[in-house]
């Protein structure tokens, strides 16, 4: 009996022992491939998500600008496919939220596409932005490629399309991109589209995957699970959870808030895991100063906010040693 016993209770002590090495030591089985995007000029990165969505009309030229002026490491932005084959920038496919209007971007001709309206209701606030007399203009992927060459830009594909997919690779190879460009999706069959049409361009996690991820990485499986994503974006839920309930979209039900913050305390020891392996974890969307101390403990490398202004204010006041976060 003691034998039957003895045999399983080693065997899982041998596994526990060889994960928790390969955990800490990865190189053991994995070559480090280095993050092709730049690093940052600080320790974690400012990302502007849709380039600043609280301070400017989301996904704009004139977000943009006033991102890079900010200092903003990296943009973030999302693209659809016109029905006149044009790679337009924009989060919605149906234009109700962010132009008051029944319209479907890949049904409209982007010659076509309405303005943003004069009034549009944010995505991880309960607030309204008002765009009167600024730019309300859904830009074209290559006017934007243009406007920043040198801005590394991490770019959402909304749609499974064969077309968009094409199209933007082309334009990335165009215009010189592949090595300040990360692309993906959140959906597996356009991000695995994504790698077979252009492995040049470094890639983030399609949801199922980061699952996965984290599955492994509790399980122990994951020190020996080869990755070829380099960069993990997760939802960040900060320590003032029960707000978030209430603040963010009402049709995500609670326990998934539950699990996220749960992930998210639980990440340190992770993210150090895949930075020795060379890729980079971003926490989105972030918008107040608790949240970013809180996510700067759990060690993430970079942050995605609709307020750049007020990252860029808060990660100086660290650097300069008045603000108090664990590294």
């Amino acid at each position: 009996l003691l034998t039957y016993i003895w045999i399983p209770v080693t065997a899982v002590g041998v596994y526990i022992s060889v994960s928790y090495i390969c955990f800490r030591f990865p190189g053991l089985l994995h070559k480090f491939r280095p993050p092709i995007v730049p690093e940052s000029r600080r320790k974690v990165w400012l990302i502007s998500h849709r380039g600043g969505a609280q301070e400017n009309p989301e996904n704009t030229i004139q977000a943009y600008k006033h991102a890079k002026s900010v200092g903003t490491d990296m943009i973030e932005l999302d693209v659809h496919f016109t029905r006149d084959k044009q790679v337009v920038v924009v989060h919605d496919n149906h234009l109700v939220r962010l132009s008051h209007e029944d319209i479907l971007v890949n049904e409209t001709d982007y010659s076509d596409l309405p303005p943003l309206a004069e009034n549009v209701k944010l995505h991880f606030s309960n607030k309204h932005y008002d765009t009167t007399g600024k730019d309300r203009r859904f830009p074209l992927l290559k006017e934007v490629f243009e406007a920043f060459p040198d801005t590394p830009i991490n770019l959402d594909l909304k749609i499974h399309s064969e077309e968009l997919i094409a199209s933007t690779s082309e334009l990335i190879k165009k215009y010189n991109r592949e090595k300040i460009t990360v692309w993906g999706s959140s959906h597996s069959n356009t991000s695995k589209r994504c790698f077979e049409v252009n492995r040049n361009i470094p890639q983030f996690f399609p949801a199922t995957s980061a699952l996965l991820v984290y599955i492994s990485y509790v399980t122990g499986l994951l020190p020996f699970i080869p990755i070829k994503h380099q960069y993990l974006e997760i939802p960040f839920i900060g320590p003032d959870w029960k707000t978030a309930l209430h603040r963010r979209h009402a049709t995500v039900p609670d326990y998934a808030f539950y699990m996220i913050r749960f992930l998210n305390v639980i990440s340190g020891p992770l993210i150090a895991h895949l930075n020795r392996r060379g890729i980079l974890v971003f926490a989105w969307v972030l918008n107040d100063e608790v949240e970013y101390a809180d996510c700067m403990k759990h060690r993430f490398n970079g942050i995605m906010t609709d307020r750049p202004t007020l990252l860029k204010q808060f990660l100086d006041r660290k650097l300069s040693g008045s603000v108090s976060c664990r590294q």
